[in-house]
């Protein structure tokens, strides 16, 4: 299973989803579903947005643990 750690960087770095929509260059409901661990996929573009924005690799926004 994929479980997105997007609260736990955003809460380290002090962001609301509001404040890193605007840093990425993101729609506010883009970044609050991806909060809320609602997205089945994610683009690429958006990816590489939020890693610019919260200085990070997508290993940091995304981890596996097996089934």
């Amino acid at each position: 299973m994929i479980v997105c750690n997007l609260g736990r960087l955003m809460w380290e770095k002090k962001l609301t989803i509001g404040k890193l929509a605007s840093l990425a260059g993101l729609h506010y409901m883009t970044v609050k579903n991806l909060f809320e661990d609602n997205l089945r996929r994610v683009d690429m573009d958006t990816l590489n947005k939020l890693c610019k924005a919260l200085e990070c690799k997508p290993g940091d926004i995304f981890d596996y643990t097996p089934d």
